[in-house]
């Protein structure tokens, strides 16, 4: 029983034989373009640019929030570029909602 609970994940690891070439490097171009613009974000979040700054601040929350905004994307960005762990990080970062 308890090797049910310890899977090792080996069989997951593998795509589905039934998708094709296509339909896989199309969802890796649409990741691909999806993470440089959450790490453009993200960064530009933890350099506290002034147009992130001036940006947070009209959403109403303080200059000094934006680096905590970035540090958190940036956690959700490490969680979603990990396979095992890509789905927690998309429903973090998908989720969050910075109530500072």
């Amino acid at each position: 029983m308890s090797a049910i609970f310890f899977d090792s994940g080996a069989a997951t690891a593998q795509a589905p034989a039934d998708v094709s070439a296509v339909a896989r490097w199309s969802g890796r171009a649409a990741t691909g373009i999806a993470v440089l613009f959450i790490a453009f974000d993200t960064a530009v979040k933890l350099v506290s640019a002034r147009a992130a700054v001036d940006a947070t601040v009209q959403l109403g929350y303080a200059p000094h929030h934006v680096l905590a905004i970035g540090v958190i994307e940036l956690a959700c960005l490490a969680l979603y570029l990990v396979p095992r762990t890509a789905f927690i990080g998309a429903v973090n970062f998908l989720s969050f909602r910075p109530r500072l």
